[in-house]
């Protein structure tokens, strides 16, 4: 069984968000849950997943097709927002626009090396964020070599490549027992099982995460045996 704890008052917004909207709250799941789900990644195997979004870095362990793990820490795509806001004297809003035209290569070189400098110190530290989320893990058994990005933050020029060449260290194959040399790929949309878009408007990773929530609610729907297999629904009918 996989427990995930969240504040009453997330909760209550929710409650709020569907009543307003008339909806009944049928059920409610963590995002790296989700993913962990929905991926179409080889559940044997396993995978590290980690969603780089607006405010909070998200990373989840999955081994042997068992979700062992989830956590946070904050610093994600705001952090970098914010850091060109303050160095180059923009609102946030202009800093965000400076900050997709960076990713999509849209500036001038002079200009995207500046940024990249700008942003320097806030990706190491942000590197150092995984890096000790992957230190509290149980390191009893092996890591999985594959490694998953999604999320908007994960679109800023560059950080799936120097994630790369981190987790590819001496320093983080010493540290870690990844079982072969890691590989960090984006996930894509068409990975999303129990979801086609036939607008092919959701192409980028930070379209991930709600899909893969869709995904899981058309699961719930569909086929709750599965989601909630007996012992579980014991457990659901003693806490009533």
């Amino acid at each position: 069984i996989f427990n995930v704890y969240a504040p009453m008052v997330h909760l209550r917004a929710l409650e709020s968000i569907a009543s307003k909207l008339n909806l009944d709250l049928l059920s409610v799941a963590a995002e790296p849950y989700a993913l962990t789900k929905l991926s179409g990644f080889n559940q044997k195997s396993g995978a590290i997943f980690i969603d780089i979004g607006g405010g909070t870095t998200d990373v989840a362990l999955a081994r042997q097709g068992r979700v062992e793990g989830i956590k946070s820490f904050a610093l994600a795509g705001r952090t970098f927002t914010k850091r060109l806001s303050s160095a180059l004297g923009l609102n946030f809003a202009e800093a965000e626009e400076v900050k997709i035209r960076y990713s999509q290569k849209k500036l001038s070189l002079g200009v995207r090396r500046k940024i990249r400098q700008i942003l320097k110190k806030d990706i190491e530290t942000w590197l150092s964020g995984v890096e000790i989320v992957l230190e509290e893990f149980g390191q009893t058994e092996y890591f999985p070599s594959a490694i998953y990005l999604c999320g908007g933050g994960s679109l800023l020029s560059g950080i799936k490549n120097i994630l790369s060449k981190k987790v590819a260290s001496d320093e983080w194959l010493k540290k870690f027992p990844f079982s072969q040399m890691p590989q960090v790929n984006f996930i894509t949309p068409d990975q999303v099982i129990n979801i086609t878009d036939q607008t092919n408007i959701l192409e980028g990773p930070e379209n991930i995460t709600p899909l893969a929530l869709a995904g899981l609610t058309l699961e719930i729907s569909t086929d709750k045996k599965k989601v909630l297999p007996p012992i579980l629904r014991r457990v659901v009918r003693m806490m009533r």
